[in-house]
């Protein structure tokens, strides 16, 4: 059975807190549970949106980090929020200002 994967969709200036989630859901993934999927996979020379569509498409839980800073983006932003939706994820949208997550 293979590991239940997370997506997780974000703005690249919000790249500080996509890494401190990172590290929290590491500690499940160090221990074989999950596997966790970022758009930092990607290499270089890749073609990028085909790799995004077949991560969300897989997974078994998006998680969208929603800022300003995503809104404003047409692939971390609509894009991804619709196909994650459309997929039939489990979606697990959560607000982030200056402080981090908002209630």
């Amino acid at each position: 059975m293979s590991k239940p994967s997370v997506f997780i969709s974000y703005s690249h200036k919000d790249e500080d807190w996509k890494d401190r989630l990172v590290t929290q859901l590491g500690v499940l993934e160090k221990q074989g549970h999950l596997e966790i999927w970022d758009d930092r996979r990607i290499e270089g020379g890749d073609d990028w949106f085909p790799e995004i569509e077949t991560a969300i498409d897989s997974a078994h839980v998006a998680v969208l980090m929603i800022s300003p800073q995503s809104n404003a983006s047409e692939v971390s932003g609509a894009f991804q929020r619709s196909r994650a939706v459309d997929s039939g994820d489990r979606v697990s949208p959560q607000r982030w200002g200056a402080g981090g997550i908002e209630n």
